[in-house]
């Protein structure tokens, strides 16, 4: 397979590896896959290796990114350097106020 693209620079890319994403109706996950190509074939995948976090940040890097992978907490939606958006489930909540006064209240 040929792959041409044009962004300015030469370079020549060849399929290494694959990922794939497996999901159902609540959740997701995504495993590595070598790429092993045939010179008269089509080509093949080896078996299924999980995604580690030196990958995700080799694959950050390699797109020309910069940011530290982290692994965060289902419940978390979205995050960025100044703020972090979550869920939690359903439920009675504690939630404080302060009085004109100052006087804290539940």
């Amino acid at each position: 397979m040929q792959v041409h693209l044009s962004i300015g620079e030469n370079h020549r890319f060849e399929l290494r590896e694959a990922l794939l994403v497996y999901r159902d109706n609540q959740s997701s996950f995504i495993t590595r896959h070598d790429v092993t190509a045939g010179k008269d074939a089509p080509p093949t995948l080896g078996p299924a290796q999980p995604l580690t976090v030196a990958f995700i940040e080799s694959l950050v890097r390699s797109l020309g990114g910069s940011i530290q992978a982290e692994v965060l907490p289902a419940n978390i939606l979205a995050k960025t350097d100044r703020m972090v958006a979550w869920w939690t489930a359903a439920g009675a909540a504690r939630c404080s106020t302060r009085t004109p006064r100052g006087r804290l209240r539940n």
